[in-house]
C-alpha cells in the first residue's frame, strides 16, 4: 500500500505557468517519455492550432452545441490539474456541450465521433520544407451534462493523427446514471494528451470506459469527485499497444463524501519486437484513490492486469491508496503483469485449434469482461474484430 499525501493538495488552474514543465524527476511524469509530449507543454501559436471535428452521429435525444468558452459551463466540473490540460484549455476558444434531455431513460446509446486528422499542409506562413515551424496541434473541449433523475448512454469514437490535447468534463446530476465508453482508434503517429474530469452527484452512477487501440504516445488522465453521499463509480479500461507505442492511463478518485463506492478495472496487452526500430511497447497505469476524513462508509477497489505478448514490452503498474479514516467498508487494490500463458495455448491447440486462432481467443477472452461490464452490446463484436486485426498485423 502506497500513500500519496500530495494528491489532496493538488493545484487546479487554467494558467499554464502554474504547472512545471514535464520532466522525468516529477512523480507524475517519471514513467512518461516526456520528449514526445514536449510540443503539448506550451500553448501553440494561433496559426499552429485547430479545433477537432465533432459529429453527433446518433443523437438519441441529446443536443450538441458549440459555445464560446465564456458562455459555456467549462470548468464547473473541474479545472485543469496538470500542464498539458491547461495548455488544452487555453488552446480551445470554443467548447462543445452535449446535453441529455431531463428525466429520460436511454434505451440505445448516443454516438459521437471526434476526428482529429492533422493538416496535410504546414501552418499558415510556413515555407515548404521548413522543419523549424511547429506542427499543428488539434485541441478540443467537451462538456457532457446529464440532468438529475436521467439515464444516459454515450459511445464516443475518436480517431486521428498528429499532436492532440483536450479536456472532457462529465456532470452527472443527483440520482442520474451515465454509461460512457471512448473507443480510441489512433493513427500510429498520434501523440495525445486527454484529461477526463467527472462530477458524480448524490446517489448518482457513472460507468466510464476507455478503450485505447493504437497511437504513438497517449496519456489519458481521469479524475472523479463526488457531489454528495451515495455516489457509485466504475472506471473500466483496456489498451492494446504495439512496438514503439506508449500507452498511459492515470486515474484519481477523490472520496470526500460518506457512503460512496468506486471500482476500477483496467486491462492491457502489449506487443513488441526486439528487431523493430520503433523500440519496445510500454504501458503505464497509475491508480490513485484518496479517502478523506469525512468519507465514512467508503467502499473502493482498484485492479490492473496486464498481458505481455512479447519479451520486448513492459508495463509500469502502480496502485495508490491514501486513507484518512478507519470508518470504511473496504479499500483494496491488485496489480499483476505476466507473460502469455503457454498452457492455455497448448490446451486450445490440443483441441484442434490452430496456433493463430488460439492466441486470438486468449487475448479476446482476457479483454471480454471489461467490454461486457460496459453494458454496450454493440461494442462487443466490433472490438473483437479490432483485436483480431491488431494481432494479425503483429503476425500473431
Amino acid at each position: 500500500m502506497t500513500y500519496t499525501a500530495h494528491k489532496a493538495d493538488r493545484v487546479f488552474s487554467t494558467s499554464v505557468e502554474d504547472f512545471p514543465r514535464p520532466h522525468g524527476k516529477l512523480e507524475d511524469w517519471r514513467f512518461t517519455p516526456t520528449r514526445r509530449f514536449t510540443p503539448l507543454a506550451q500553448v501553440p501559436e494561433e496559426s499552429a492550432r485547430r479545433a477537432w471535428t465533432i459529429d453527433l452521429s446518433t443523437p438519441g435525444g441529446a443536443q450538441l452545441t458549440r459555445l464560446a468558452r465564456t458562455d459555456s459551463p467549462a470548468g464547473q466540473v473541474e479545472l485543469p490539474s496538470d500542464r498539458l490540460a491547461a495548455v488544452a484549455w487555453n488552446s480551445s476558444k470554443d467548447v462543445d456541450v452535449l446535453r441529455f434531455p431531463a428525466d429520460a431513460t436511454a434505451a440505445e446509446p448516443t454516438v459521437l465521433t471526434i476526428d482529429t486528422a492533422a493538416e496535410a499542409h504546414p501552418p499558415a506562413g510556413a515555407s515548404a520544407g521548413d522543419t523549424s515551424t511547429p506542427a499543428t496541434v488539434t485541441c478540443g473541449h467537451l462538456v457532457v451534462e446529464v440532468p438529475a433523475n436521467t439515464s444516459a448512454k454515450l459511445l464516443v469514437y475518436r480517431s486521428g493523427e498528429g499532436l492532440q490535447a483536450d479536456n472532457i468534463e462529465f456532470s452527472v446530476g443527483d440520482n442520474a446514471t451515465l454509461t460512457v465508453a471512448f473507443v480510441n482508434l489512433w493513427d500510429d503517429d498520434a501523440v495525445v494528451a486527454s484529461a477526463h474530469h467527472a462530477h458524480v452527484g448524490r446517489d448518482a452512477r457513472l460507468h466510464h470506459g476507455i478503450i485505447t487501440l493504437g497511437g504513438g504516445a497517449t496519456r489519458t488522465t481521469t479524475s472523479v469527485k463526488y457531489g454528495g453521499p451515495g455516489g457509485d463509480v466504475d472506471l473500466l479500461g483496456l489498451f492494446f499497444g504495439g512496438a514503439g507505442q506508449h500507452v498511459e492511463n492515470r486515474l484519481l478518485i477523490d472520496h470526500q463524501f460518506a457512503h460512496c463506492r468506486s471500482n476500477v478495472n483496467y486491462k492491457g496487452a502489449l506487443l513488441g519486437s526486439p528487431n523493430s526500430k520503433l523500440g519496445d511497447a510500454h504501458g503505464v497505469w497509475v491508480g490513485d484513490v484518496l479517502i478523506r476524513p469525512e468519507a465514512h462508509g467508503t467502499d473502493t477497489y482498484e485492479s490492473n492486469r496486464n498481458l505481455l505478448l512479447s519479451k520486448a514490452s513492459r508495463v509500469d503498474s502502480i496502485p495508490n491508496l491514501e486513507i484518512a479514516t478507519g470508518q470504511i467498508i473496504g479499500a483494496g487494490h491488485a496489480s499483476t503483469t505476466g507473460r502469455f500463458d503457454e498452457e492455455q495455448l497448448f490446451y486450445l491447440q490440443s483441441r484442434g485449434i490452430d496456433e493463430v486462432t488460439a492466441r486470438q481467443l486468449v487475448v479476446r477472452g482476457f479483454f471480454h469482461d471489461i467490454v461486457h461490464k460496459l453494458n454496450l452490446p454493440s461494442l462487443e463484436d466490433e472490438l473483437d474484430a479490432v483485436v483480431i486485426r491488431q494481432l494479425e498485423r503483429a503476425g500473431l
